[in-house]
């Protein structure tokens, strides 16, 4: 999807090329290359051919319009489109219609405010749109706004509606304006609607707007803004678990975490990778990162859609639901490692841990613990041994975020990266489970420095958590007498 997001935001770069008609192998969506023999663009000293047949004319001659121009004709719009215009015309092919279904039955009055929804009032060619995108524009349907989106190579109208459209041919060129190509017919019901309800709308964000309405964040969202929400769907919902007990003011700074003041669209938000942006909630700021083709927030939470246009602002999709928690707040609230959580403070490491990071924890659990020599840790706990402690600690954090599958994938590999204890951890996968620092040339098992990664991807603001079952000892490590 990064991919996609990065290619958008030089696709201004490609707007040159747009200028001449690109053709569409089908009507998929699917941009084909341009011929081999381009009719090349004028220079700013000449002019292009003047156009001898106005748009309607222009779409029959074309041949793959005939339900468009029939739908006109019954509409009684056909002379208006003959007139001075200048007019921009979206075009749907007749394949576009024929997803429909049989619209013989639809009357003029049914008809009209569809079509009229398809025509912007001047001359919009293609390097205009792309200069539009993100935005809103008016069109002869004067009850229905157009929202205009640059994702890859591809202008989509009403991104993220239940119609959306893609244009797949630009710059035709007719006496009284232009004609762009669309694979699909836009729906009028699919204006641009608030924040609020293009959420609702969409459909996967149920447990998001009830969420919503209980923090009581409704009737500010549907204000004037803008704001750009980051929408968890419902399925990234469920991955937490039953939520319903989670009081107002326990959802409210959650919910205000996933949105941002102003209207940010993906080119900015990948324009700010790297950094951290300020959110709604005033005390916490949101990472985010371009990695291997991902947009990444905090690090772990992917963006998956991007540019949903609403009257007040953008919505992008999340999939998984942003924490305001950092690696040692979730330590705390985990009932299974208090002893980690006793012996980082004890090492005065939690300040470290509740920095921006980001950090990946292998979180020894308080069995894993158990199974070290009581004396060993008891000589640990004492404050003449607090840098042995903390050599032990920090051989347990990476300073990256580096999640299952990135570990998954350095199977008979160290990490690439050191952990802050300054030595790398080596991983094994044996019979689908992952282990940590195996032994050299000795089977996989319960041994003291082989330690089995039995929880994964719990993600904070700040980095992620891989629950382990046994301790990491570093190799150089020489306890304390």
């Amino acid at each position: 999807m990064a991919n996609s997001l990065l290619r958008a935001f030089v696709f201004v770069s490609l707007a040159t090329s747009l200028v001449s008609t690109v053709a569409c192998s089908d009507d998929t969506g699917a941009v084909a290359s341009p011929t081999s023999n381009p009719t090349p663009a004028p220079t700013p000293t000449q002019k292009p051919p003047t156009a001898t047949k106005d748009i309607v004319d222009t779409a029959l001659g074309a041949g793959t319009f005939k339900t468009l121009a029939a739908a006109l004709t019954k509409a009684g719009l056909v002379e208006t489109l003959k007139g001075a215009g200048p007019f921009t015309v979206f075009a749907p092919t007749d394949a576009a219609f024929a997803k429909l279904g049989d619209i013989s039955g639809l009357t003029a009055e049914q008809l009209a405010p569809i079509l009229t929804y398809h025509v912007y009032k001047g001359a919009a060619k293609a390097a205009d749109v792309v200069g539009l995108n993100g935005q809103i524009v008016k069109t002869v349907n004067a009850e229905a706004d157009l929202a205009i989106t640059i994702a890859g190579k591809n202008v989509i109208l009403n991104n993220g509606k239940k119609r959306a459209a893609t244009v797949t041919q630009t710059d035709i060129v007719a006496s009284n304006g232009i004609i762009h190509v669309l694979d699909t017919v836009l729906d009028p019901a699919d204006k641009p609607v608030d924040v609020v309800d293009t959420a609702i709308a969409n459909g996967n964000f149920k447990t998001l707007a009830a969420a919503a309405t209980k923090a009581d964040l409704v009737a500010a969202l549907k204000g004037a803004g803008p704001f750009t929400v980051f929408a968890p769907t419902d399925k990234a919902f469920e991955k937490l678990g039953d939520i319903s007990a989670l009081t107002k003011a326990q959802l409210g700074p959650i919910l205000s975490y996933h949105v941002l003041p102003g209207k940010t669209i993906a080119e900015d938000v990948v324009k700010a990778s790297g950094t951290r942006i300020p959110t709604l909630n005033a005390e916490k700021k949101v990472s985010v990162t371009v990695k291997d083709g991902k947009v990444l927030l905090d690090y772990a939470v992917q963006v998956t859609t991007t540019d949903i246009i609403a009257t007040n602002g953008v919505v992008h999709v999340i999939n998984n639901v942003l924490t305001t928690n950092d690696i040692v707040d979730v330590v705390v609230a985990t009932p299974d490692v208090t002893t980690l959580k006793n012996l980082v403070v004890l090492a005065d490491l939690a300040k470290d841990l509740k920095a921006d990071g980001p950090f990946t924890v292998f979180a020894p659990t308080d069995d894993a613990f158990a199974l070290l020599d009581a004396t060993l840790v008891s000589k640990l706990s004492a404050p003449e041994n607090t840098a042995k402690l903390k050599q032990v600690l920090t051989y347990h954090v990476l300073g990256a975020a580096v999640p299952k599958a990135d570990v998954v994938a350095l199977d008979g590999k160290e990490t690439p990266i050191a952990t802050l204890e300054g030595l790398k951890v080596k991983v094994n996968l044996t019979g689908g489970m992952v282990f940590l620092n195996a032994p050299p040339a000795a089977p996989v098992g319960p041994t003291t420095n082989n330690a089995q990664v039995t929880a994964t991807d719990i993600l904070t603001r700040n980095g992620i958590i891989h629950k382990i079952n046994r301790v990491l000892v570093p190799s150089n490590f020489v306890a304390p007498q």
